[in-house]
């Protein structure tokens, strides 16, 4: 029950963040405001790393996956998904995320040899289908960026399922703040090149724009 909880409990931070994002824009530039919420968050992580006194050490034989996983994990995929959700809705993008679990078994399928039941393959298939069925709807609205946008999550879906399962290897052997510190703090200095592929902008600071960076960082990211 623990378990399903924390589940959904990510489903809601993680599908509030898009709102949270949008509230950001006002005030920061996607790439920006992605740099200051890895930022915040690795402060805190390492701050309660340090109040728990923990000491551990990264095991040699981990150190490529777990830079790898920072690399897909972090770095690349808040940089797709910051200036994705920049350009669509923020209702496409929960949706779209939301078939990223059918897109993380389809590349266990095709790259880690993972078996999929029946149930799952259709499950994959209805998701693909709804997916699929928002892209081409959003299709005349390309002037706007809008399916550009739902383009990039669908990409990131990739980026995503790959961390997945490039961390499982290294994962049973740490703790989750321990090793959500380590990528997050590597995501954060492998992110600072993209900054130089955007203008940043940092303008008209409000408490709303405040409060919904707070809220990525500390909640979204951190929890």
């Amino acid at each position: 029950v623990k378990y399903y909880i924390c589940a959904i409990a990510s489903v809601i931070l993680w599908g509030s963040s898009f709102i949270a994002d949008k509230i950001a824009y006002a005030s920061f530039s996607p790439l920006m405001l992605c740099m200051i919420r890895f930022v915040i968050s690795s402060l805190i992580l390492n701050a309660v790393r340090i109040m728990r006194h923990d000491h551990v050490k990264m095991r040699r034989e981990d150190r490529k996956d777990i830079l790898l996983s920072a690399l897909f994990g972090i770095t690349a995929y808040y940089a797709f998904e910051n200036v994705a959700v920049s350009l669509t809705a923020a209702s496409d993008a929960s949706l779209i995320t939301a078939s990223y679990p059918a897109v993380t078994v389809m590349v266990g399928m095709a790259f880690y040899h993972i078996f999929a039941s029946r149930r799952q393959i259709m499950g994959i298939i209805i998701s693909m289908i709804g997916v699929v069925m928002l892209t081409v709807t959003d299709a005349g609205e390309a002037a706007s960026g809008r399916l550009a946008g739902n383009i990039m999550l669908i990409v990131n879906g990739f980026f995503w399922a790959f961390y997945i399962y490039m961390i499982r290897r290294a994962a049973p052997h740490y703790d989750s703040v321990t090793l959500s510190a380590w990528l997050i703090t590597i995501g954060t200095v492998l992110f600072i090149p993209f900054l130089f592929l955007e203008t940043p902008v940092i303008q008209n600071i409000t408490p709303a724009s405040v409060s919904a960076v707070l809220y990525l960082s500390a909640g979204c990211t951190v929890l």
